[in-house]
């Protein structure tokens, strides 16, 4: 079982940008705030979206 670690960071007064690139059998979403590269991830496609 893999664990997680919930990490808190001060956003206030910066822009938060998400990214996606999508194809047919899965999404891929980035975050970035005006600098730096936070989280990217690869999802399955969602019918329900």
């Amino acid at each position: 079982m893999q664990m997680h670690k919930n990490e808190q960071i001060e956003l206030s007064g910066q822009s938060i940008f998400a990214g996606k690139d999508v194809h047919k059998k899965s999404w891929m979403v980035s975050v970035y705030t005006e600098e730096v590269l936070h989280k990217t991830f690869i999802t399955p496609q969602s019918r329900r979206l």
